[in-house]
């Protein structure tokens, strides 16, 4: 298991290394005005505008009261401080989850919301939703997984001071 997740990390940082450092970032619209696509090297994902519906972000953590759109400069600040934070140390190494590795690959599908926090600082929330069989798609809401393992985990990085600042693992399944 831990030599798998090793070649995970050493994939992604090979992809991100032989694309100068980052993985080419796309944005595109959808059919759904409120969620952008996007994809980074492998990764698919969704990036939420401010204008999705707050109700339905309800119970992530989220400050629904002041949102923002995630642009690609602040995903690339994302790209950056993820491998600097969680990637490079092949671990997590926030609260008691500091044991934790990562583990994402291609399998994944992430969910991006930005919301200012109480200082006025910038914070992407990231959803790590693992989707083998491609059933999330660019237009599907917010997904909240209860004791869904560790293949589902939410990132807080906070974009102002550019730190990582909370990881959430579902529960052991």
């Amino acid at each position: 298991m831990i030599k798998s997740l090793q070649l995970i990390i050493i994939g992604f940082l090979l992809t991100t290394a032989l694309s100068g450092c980052k993985a080419s970032i796309d944005i595109f619209p959808t059919k759904k005005p409120t969620n952008l696509g996007i994809t980074i090297a492998w990764h698919k994902g969704t990036v939420f505008t401010a204008d999705y519906p707050t109700e339905k972000l309800k119970g992530s953590g989220i400050n629904l009261a002041k949102r923002f759109t995630p642009t690609k400069a602040d995903i690339e600040i994302f790209q950056s401080i993820f491998i600097q934070q969680v990637v490079g140390h092949g671990r997590s190494h926030i609260g008691h989850y500091k044991d934790y590795p990562y583990k994402a690959s291609g399998k994944h599908f992430m969910q991006f919301a930005g919301f200012i926090n109480e200082r006025g600082e910038k914070v992407l929330h990231i959803n790590f939703l693992y989707n083998q069989d491609n059933a999330i798609t660019y237009e599907d809401d917010y997904k909240t997984v209860l004791d869904g393992g560790d293949h589902y985990w939410q990132l807080d990085v906070n974009l102002t001071t550019q730190q990582v600042i909370d990881l959430r693992v579902n529960g052991v399944g």
